[in-house]
């Protein structure tokens, strides 16, 4: 099943997770662990296809047959999963209790490589949030939990989410040089989700320091590499970095492809960040209206609520692009 994944054959790794799910639960006894095993596997897959709601499900299954077992260690373990996947959708609540839940017992049992990955993800919640300084904080321990353990990979994702918010800080020298020290890492590794999202704030980097040329280039390549992308998530920030350098016709289309996109697979945040942007094309006062009232009443929802400060319809909030 994994190396169907890594081929990219989707489909067919899902259809043999079923398979073995299947296969594992008609047995007169069950190893829990194994089963534990087989929906947590299932849930990455699904996780990978943005199928959030189905990857909470097969999560919590996961976590509630190892907790039978007693398997502490890896029903943690899990439980992060599970965090990470409230944060796609933009449960952002039930992200920030779960990974800190995760966190907790991770410090308890020493497991620094867990603790470094909830933390990046707890930073990652706040910054959805719009709370820059506790996400900063949570980012900064990321960084040197992630270099103590020697997990470069996760030092890169580090470097990039201290990057991500310093951007939204507006402090764009360390934007720039954190969004840059990681690309070349991902470019050797070809880590293609990685690329799209570096290219894309990046895009924004250079547009916001009036370098439209290259923010443009780096908005395109992002776009190109997303298109031929299975994940929905990674069209969405493409979208949504492209719009910002159209037209308004173009922004347009843009926006719906994204929005259409975010509703499907249940992105709150982006959904919100695609209504309260096109608030600001549309020409119809009652549509503009509308779409702001939308965008709003999902931002209060999630408990997001902190983007809107000092915005209107007519200058919405740039809601941070990520996944």
């Amino acid at each position: 099943m994994r190396l169907l994944r890594r081929q990219g054959s989707w489909d067919k790794a899902l259809a043999l997770a079923d398979q073995i799910i299947q296969q594992l639960e008609s047995l007169p006894q069950i190893d829990l662990n194994v089963l534990a095993d087989a929906y947590a596997d299932r849930a990455g897959l699904r996780w990978a296809l943005d199928e959030y709601p189905q990857t909470v499900q097969d999560t919590t299954l996961a976590i509630e047959l190892l907790a039978q077992g007693g398997y502490q260690f890896t029903e943690n373990s899990i439980r992060g999963n599970l965090g990470l996947a409230y944060w796609s959708m933009g449960e952002l609540n039930l992200a920030e209790e779960t990974l800190r839940r995760s966190i907790l017992v991770s410090e308890h049992l020493h497991t620094y490589w867990r603790l470094a990955y909830d933390v990046g993800n707890l930073a990652l919640v706040y910054l959805c949030r719009g709370h820059f300084r506790e996400a900063l904080a949570l980012g900064e321990r990321h960084l040197v939990l992630a270099r103590d353990s020697d997990n470069t990979v996760e030092a890169m994702r580090a470097l990039d989410n201290c990057g991500l918010i310093k951007l939204h800080q507006e402090d764009y020298a360390f934007a720039f040089q954190s969004l840059g020290e990681t690309l070349p890492f991902y470019e050797q590794q070809n880590m293609k989700n990685a690329l799209v999202l570096s290219w894309a704030n990046l895009s924004r980097c250079y547009l916001d320091t009036g370098q439209a040329e290259k923010a443009l280039s780096f908005a395109e390549k992002a776009f190109d590499l997303a298109a031929q992308q299975v994940s929905p998530s990674l069209k969405i920030i493409a979208l949504r970095c492209l719009a910002e350098q159209q037209p308004r016709e173009q922004q347009l289309i843009l926006l719906h492809q994204a929005l259409e996109l975010a509703r499907g697979c249940h992105r709150q945040l982006d959904e919100a960040a695609c209504l309260l942007s096109l608030s600001a094309v549309v020409e119809s006062l009652d549509k503009q209206d509308d779409l702001w009232k939308q965008g709003v009443f999902l931002l209060n929802k999630i408990g997001a609520s902190a983007w809107l400060q000092g915005c209107s319809p007519s200058c919405p909030p740039r809601i941070v692009i990520v996944a």
